[in-house]
Formats: C-alpha cells, sequence, structure tokens
C-alpha cells in the first residue's frame, strides 16, 4: 500500500466513522432485543409442547442400571481401567486436571509461526488425539 491508498483509506475510514453510530447504545440493544425474542421463543415452546419425562418410576424395581452421561464417560474408562483404590483421586482428578493444562498451555508451548499441520506437530498431535477422545 503506497502512501497515496493510505491517505484515501484513512478519508474514507473517517467519513465513514463520522456516519456511523456507536457501539453502545445501538448494538447492545439490538442484542439485547434479540436475546430477549430468543428466550420468549424457548419459553413458548416449552410451554406449546411440553417435555417428555417418561413413566412414572418404580422404587421397588432394581432393574435400573445407572449410566453416566457422555461428558462422563472417560472417568468411567479411567475408574475401570485403574484398580486399585488408593489412585482413584488420580484417576479422577489428576488425570483430566493435568490434561486440560496441557491443553490450556498448547498456545504457549506450540509457539512456532507455521500454521501447515505437517510442521507443527505438537498441535496437529494435539488436535489429532482430542478428536479420537470425544
Amino acid at each position: 500500500m503506497n502512501q497515496r491508498e493510505k491517505e484515501q483509506y484513512l478519508r474514507e475510514y473517517s467519513q465513514l466513522k463520522a456516519q456511523g453510530k456507536p457501539f453502545f447504545p445501538y448494538a447492545v440493544a439490538k442484542d439485547a432485543a434479540m436475546a430477549c425474542v430468543v428466550m420468549a421463543v424457548i419459553i413458548a415452546a416449552s410451554l406449546v409442547l411440553g417435555a417428555g419425562l417418561g413413566g412414572k418410576v418404580n422404587p421397588a424395581s432394581t432393574s435400573y442400571d445407572p449410566r453416566p452421561d457422555w461428558y462422563f464417560f472417560f472417568l468411567f474408562e479411567l475408574l475401570r481401567v485403574i484398580k486399585p483404590s488408593s489412585l482413584t483421586p488420580l484417576a479422577t482428578i489428576g488425570i483430566p486436571t493435568i490434561c486440560m493444562i496441557l491443553l490450556f498451555m498448547l498456545p504457549f508451548y506450540d509457539r512456532g509461526r507455521e500454521r501447515r499441520p505437517e510442521r507443527r506437530p505438537i498441535a496437529t498431535i494435539t488436535g489429532i488425539v482430542h478428536s479420537r477422545i470425544r
């Protein structure tokens, strides 16, 4: 970009900025109004359609097999693999915490400027492992 193009861009930008509206009252009001509309639609749908809760519970039945939700499957798998009860806190608290810290720190220990996956082995392997775990 040469000097003439830069000056023309700044001139056009200042004109558009002078004609525009500030973010705070206008965009925030639009977002808040849309959030209210979405909430009203969700509430109306739940009132009209209802929620299927299933049949009545029989407290005398012992045939129920409790299963965890999908986001707890990895913890149950860790508990299945790690047998000694002394290692249960490590399996349920330590390993997930270490994995989350490593995932959070990924941008800090993989600081390469390269964007191609074959030149970023740490990020590529992390992405593949993460996609296979889910």
